[in-house]
């Protein structure tokens, strides 16, 4: 079909870049004039939209477009005088999305409405596709996208899309929107039942809400404890440096390490030798363990403190995106937020914290007759399985050895990653992997009939009935080998089980108001100065069929 792109002659509008704006603009087969939103436009019961931001971090709106068919959609800078807020506002208005968490965050100053969407992306991740963007599902229904944003930013030189001339920019929101409401009529992207689907469409505006609560920062903590870091930093570099090497870089630590006697293997590309922690760890030499210092402190720098300078309170952006299904948090990820950063963080909070939530996962899967008993009697996986392996006098270490041992079977930990993070051999590693074969026999024959299923069939099922499809390639693009399809044929449907039963407290929560700020895992963070909160610790631990008793917590400090 023949499509031009009509601009309309209405008053101009100036954005900061200079460039000139019209009121509207249309994108479709015909000429356009003004009697397109009165007769086309205004009378539709189903719109796709797509808003187009500063960036991805600044969510500052610029201009957005409505689709009423798969080839004809309309485009207003976001200060247009004819942009129809109303059909947005309005409840009996279908608003299809592609990445509603995105979208409505941008608009949400607006008051869209929340309770008539749709959402394309959740659909197609539901449905296990490889990749959700609309670039990877335009060509599925015959069509292409075809530029990204990040195209257009790298095509004219510029670092924001409010420095786009408007008819690109409007162009790119117009196709993208026309797919995504194609996608929504041509598509069964539904894998999952109808309420499961609706379960996902209910928490976005919840989650936009808690996220813009936002959490304060201790500025003065802050900045002590970036000082202190690179301070650290600089003492080593000069350190490394005086040996002939930079700690930041990877060829050249594999290079000293390597004329120092020590074996490395190579990368999985095979471009250069392999120096990340957990190969680093065990080798007996200070440059390496040295190597591990330089990098815990750059990270706590640059991912941790460097973001939370200047600032006395920060919010965070949740997204669906996981395949576990769990809700993910960036810019900044405050659910990874090691303990001694979480204290830069103060308000009179409160947190539900369900207890062992894979664990106790792993027990009703496989129904494990020691698990169960322990779990049912009120006890601690952890400290029985410190028990069974360090005897009832067990020292604090060895505690932390049993939690890793516990959590080795979810995570289907290899000896070595163990003996990095546990500061052990290889050998004790190993050891205590098979000593939970030993302890826990019908939780090891479940996950080895799981492995199996798993590479065998490609998927595995929830608590909630959500086929998960295990991917067959590897973030790096590499394909996945038979032993780690069977490592996440074990941890997804533990992971997605828990996402799940965190999702029916989180909604519990919210029906009786609480002013939850935050979601981190397998907890829900709480501001008093926010509003009241209440609720029974019992209803909590029966939301699902596994019981699930939660910990309480209370501070002025996040983490103390």
């Amino acid at each position: 079909m023949d499509r031009r792109y009509a601009r309309t002659q209405d008053k101009q509008k100036t954005l900061q870049n200079k460039d000139k704006m019209s009121n509207w603009a249309y994108y479709g087969p015909d000429k356009a004039d003004y009697s397109f939103l009165t007769d086309r436009l205004f009378p539709a019961k189903k719109i796709a939209v797509d808003i187009e931001t500063v960036g991805k971090k600044d969510r500052t709106p610029i201009g957005l477009s409505m689709a009423i068919n798969a080839w004809e959609s309309f485009w207003f800078p976001i200060d247009s005088p004819v942009l129809p807020w109303g059909m947005l506002q309005s409840p009996d208005i279908l608003k299809v999305y592609h990445n509603g968490l995105f979208d409505l965050d941008g608009l949400w100053e607006h008051k869209p409405d929340c309770t008539n969407i749709d959402d394309t992306l959740i659909r197609a991740r539901l449905a296990n596709y490889d990749r959700a963007s609309l670039e990877y599902l335009a060509p599925t229904i015959g069509r292409s996208i075809p530029f990204t944003i990040t195209d257009l930013l790298k095509k004219y030189k510029v670092k924001g899309c409010d420095q786009l001339p408007e008819e690109v920019i409007a162009r790119k929101c117009c196709i993208d929107s026309q797919v995504t409401y194609q996608l929504s009529e041509e598509l069964n992207l539904i894998e999952s039942p109808d309420w499961y689907y609706k379960r996902e469409l209910r928490l976005i505006p919840l989650l936009i809400k808690w996220s813009r609560r936002g959490m304060p920062v201790d500025t003065q903590r802050v900045e002590k404890e970036y000082n202190f870091c690179m301070k650290q930093l600089a003492y080593i570099q000069t350190l490394c440096e005086g040996l002939g090497f930079n700690p930041g870089s990877n060829q050249q630590v594999g290079y000293i390490l390597s004329k120092r006697g020590a074996w490395l293997p190579m990368t999985q590309g095979r471009r250069q030798l392999k120096v990340d922690d957990d190969t680093l760890g065990p080798i007996d030499d200070f440059l390496a363990q040295t190597v591990l210092v330089y990098r815990h402190f750059q990270k706590l720098a640059s991912t941790y403190y460097k973001p939370l300078l200047g600032k006395d309170w920060t919010r965070t952006w949740f997204s669906f995106e996981t395949i576990t299904n769990r809700i993910s948090s960036r810019w900044p990820n405050l659910q990874n937020q090691p303990p001694s950063v979480r204290q830069v963080f103060y308000w009179p909070g409160e947190g539900v914290d369900f207890s062992q939530l894979e664990l106790r996962n792993l027990a009703y899967f496989s129904k494990d007759k020691a698990m169960a008993e322990v779990f049912s009697s009120g006890g601690s996986i952890h400290k029985y399985t410190a028990s069974k392996f360090f005897g009832p006098g067990y020292s604090d270490e060895q505690y932390k050895h049993a939690k890793a041992i516990n959590f080795s079977a979810v995570y289907q930990t290899t000896p070595q990653g163990m003996a990095v993070k546990q500061g052990i051999s290889v050998a004790q590693a190993q050891e205590f992997i098979e000593g939970f074969t030993h302890v826990y026999p019908e939780a090891w024959a479940s996950i080895l009939r799981q492995k199996a299923d798993g590479i065998r069939t490609g998927y595995v099922t929830t608590l909630d009935g959500h086929k998960i499809k295990i991917p067959k390639y590897t973030p790096e693009g590499f394909p996945e080998t038979e032993e780690g399809i069977g490592r996440k044929a074990v941890n997804y449907p533990i992971q997605g089980s828990a996402a799940e039963i965190l999702r029916r407290a989180l909604l519990y929560m919210e029906d009786l108001g609480n002013p939850i700020n935050m979601q981190i895992h397998d907890e829900a963070l709480m501001n008093r100065d926010l509003g009241e909160i209440r609720y029974d610790v019992d209803d909590l631990a029966h939301l699902s069929p596994i019981y699930t008793p939660v910990d309480v917590e209370q501070f002025k400090r996040w983490g103390e």
